[in-house]
């Protein structure tokens, strides 16, 4: 089984995206109205992306492979650059066709200088 680091992020945003759609689903069941219906789909997307690794840097999915977002330096990401690095998952394709390419960081990774880091070994 192939368990590099760039594997096991692809899994855990799997995961991740999977549990945004439950949610989204839970959320909009029972709206009758289609623009408040729309409104909410798009906050519960939005927030779900954007917010996803706020928890130690960690959302679901990269707590189950063990592993989390840390600032490049090593430190402790601060909350700014955890939802930095989400915000430029608005332009998704740009983001999964530069992470198709396993040698390249995520955009959002540049652009809030941060880095995901295997936390199997990390003392607590």
């Amino acid at each position: 089984m192939d368990d590099t680091l760039y594997t096991r992020r692809k899994k855990a945003f799997a995961i991740d995206i999977c549990i945004i759609g439950i949610m989204f689903f839970i959320c909009v069941k029972g709206i009758k109205q289609e623009n408040l219906m729309l409104v909410v789909a798009e906050a519960v997307e939005y927030i779900g992306l954007f917010f996803k690794d706020v928890c130690k840097g960690q959302s679901v999915g990269k707590r189950i492979y063990k592993i989390a977002v840390v600032s490049e330096n090593g430190e402790p990401a601060s909350l700014k650059q955890l939802i930095l690095r989400n915000v430029i998952l608005i332009v998704w394709p740009v983001e999964v066709y530069r992470v198709s390419k396993q040698d390249k960081p995520r955009l959002g990774d540049i652009w809030a200088k941060t880095k995901v880091v295997s936390v199997e070994n990390r003392t607590k």
